[in-house]
């Protein structure tokens, strides 16, 4: 047996590999070459943020700014 196939053998050298190949995936699955969605966009600033205030009940009420429910009375958020 060679000294390759030892070293290969070894618990050390299997976990060595595992984290190899795992940071290898992770890298071409996660590179940075992409185009940002648009909720990365509204993080950056480049989309503005439009506020919709609702019925925690009634989600169904929607406005554009603060105020009551008109089904129950609680204020919209």
């Amino acid at each position: 047996m060679s000294k390759l196939q030892a070293w290969l053998g070894s618990a050390g050298a299997r976990v060595l590999l595992t984290a190899i190949v795992a940071f290898g995936t992770g890298a071409l699955l996660f590179r940075g070459d992409r185009a940002p969605t648009p909720s990365e966009h509204q993080h950056q600033g480049l989309v503005p943020q439009v506020q919709v205030w609702t019925c925690s009940m009634h989600p169904q009420i929607r406005a554009d700014g603060p105020g009551k429910c008109p089904i129950c009375g609680m204020d919209l958020v």
